[in-house]
């Protein structure tokens, strides 16, 4: 029986306006902003980060009924 593969190491980079953020970095804050709401993180079914850069922000939707915007930079 063969060992389960590791899964690779993933970074996804957001450049716009000559700038940068790591995408994790902005799924990280929509979570927070749900748990500083007075949710739990073990909440936390599903997450959808929608990027628009003409906004400068990351808005998200936490289990299709919480919704959210964090800033980009």
């Amino acid at each position: 029986m063969a060992g389960r593969a590791k899964k690779p190491e993933e970074t996804i980079i957001l450049q716009a306006y000559g700038k940068e953020v790591d995408v994790s970095k902005l799924t990280a804050r929509a979570k927070q902003d749900y748990i500083d709401s007075g949710h739990s993180a073990s909440e936390i079914k599903t997450l959808k980060l929608y990027l628009k850069h003409e906004d400068i922000a990351a808005y998200f939707v936490i289990n299709d009924a919480y919704a959210g915007r964090v800033s980009m930079f």
